[in-house]
C-alpha cells in the first residue's frame, strides 16, 4: 500500500500523472493528503495551497498533520492560535503515534443560515470540529437576485429555503404566492455546468403532476408551448418538469423574474382549465 502510493506520487510529481482534485473522497485521503503536505515549504504556503486547490476539510487536516511531522509542531504557529486548535492537533498526534488507526468521516454538508454551511468533522466516531463556511460564490449570487426580485414586490415570493438536493447540489426553493394557498407556485434554483462549457448556468424548475395536466394536450400542443414560452420540458414518472435556464454570469434580477415569468405562463397553459 505504501509502496503503491509513493509510486503514485512521484509520477505526480514527474508530471507522469495529472494531479488529482484535493477533495475529499473515500479511499483516496492519505494520498491526497500526503501530496498536499510534500507541495509546500511553510505554513503561508501551506494555507495558501488549501484555498488554491479548494482541498477537502479532512484532506486538509491529515495534510496539516502530515506537513508537521514533516517540520516539527514545535515550529508549527497553526496550533498556537486557539486551545481548540491545539487540542485537535494534540489528540490526533498521539494516535498516530500510538500506532493506532485514524477513522475519520464527514458529515453532510448542512446550511445553518441563508448562505452558510456546515459539517462536523469526526475522528474514532467522536465529533472533532465542525467546519463552517460562507456557501460558493455562484450559490450566493442565485440568492442575491431571489432578494432583489422580493423586495421589488412585482410578485409575492415565500422566504427562500437553501438545502441540498439528493446529488448533494445546493438548490432554493422558493413559491410564488397566491391569495388561494392552493395557486402557489413551487420553483426550484440551482447551479449547473454543462460538459460542454466551463461557464455555469442557472437552472429554474417547476413540476406538474401528470394526472393536472389537460388530457386534451396533443404532442403538438406541448411542443407549442415549449417553443412559444422557451422553456425545456421533461417528463419523469408521474410529472413533468418544466425548466429554464441562463447563463449566471450575466443573471440580474430581470432575468431571473423574465426565468420565473416563461415558467409561470407555460404551467398555467398546460393544466387542466
Amino acid at each position: 500500500m505504501t509502496r503503491k502510493i509513493f509510486s503514485k506520487l512521484r509520477d505526480v510529481l514527474d508530471g507522469i500523472e495529472n494531479r488529482e482534485d484535493l477533495a475529499d473522497e473515500k479511499n483516496k485521503i492519505i494520498f491526497r493528503a500526503f501530496y498536499l503536505s510534500i507541495i509546500v515549504k511553510d505554513e503561508e504556503s501551506f494555507l495558501d495551497a488549501v484555498n488554491r486547490f479548494n482541498s477537502g476539510t479532512i484532506v486538509t487536516l491529515v495534510g496539516y498533520i502530515f506537513y508537521s511531522l514533516k517540520s516539527g509542531f514545535r515550529a508549527s504557529k497553526i496550533w498556537r492560535r486557539n486551545k481548540d486548535e491545539y487540542h485537535i492537533l494534540h489528540k490526533i498526534s498521539n494516535l498516530i503515534f500510538s500506532g493506532e488507526s485514524l477513522t475519520f468521516f464527514a458529515s453532510d454538508l448542512q446550511f445553518t443560515k441563508l448562505n452558510t454551511v456546515k459539517r462536523v468533522i469526526f475522528l474514532q466516531n467522536e465529533a472533532l470540529l465542525i467546519d463552517e463556511k460562507k456557501a460558493n460564490p455562484e450559490f450566493s449570487h442565485i440568492q442575491t437576485q431571489i432578494e432583489i426580485i422580493r423586495k421589488k414586490g412585482v410578485h409575492r415570493y415565500s422566504m427562500p429555503i437553501p438545502y441540498f438536493n439528493k446529488a448533494g447540489r445546493p438548490t432554493i426553493k422558493i413559491s410564488l404566492l397566491d391569495n388561494n394557498k392552493k395557486n402557489d407556485i413551487d420553483f426550484i434554483l440551482y447551479e449547473f455546468k454543462p460538459n460542454f462549457s466551463n461557464k455555469s448556468s442557472i437552472i429554474i424548475e417547476t413540476d406538474i403532476l401528470l394526472s393536472s395536466i389537460d388530457a386534451d394536450l396533443t404532442k403538438d400542443k406541448i411542443n407549442s408551448v415549449r417553443r412559444n414560452c422557451l422553456v425545456n420540458i421533461v417528463e419523469d414518472n408521474d410529472k413533468i418538469s418544466l425548466i429554464a435556464t441562463n447563463l449566471l454570469e450575466t443573471l440580474d434580477d430581470a432575468e431571473l423574474e423574465f426565468g420565473i415569468e416563461k415558467l409561470i405562463v407555460a404551467k398555467k397553459l398546460l393544466l387542466k382549465k
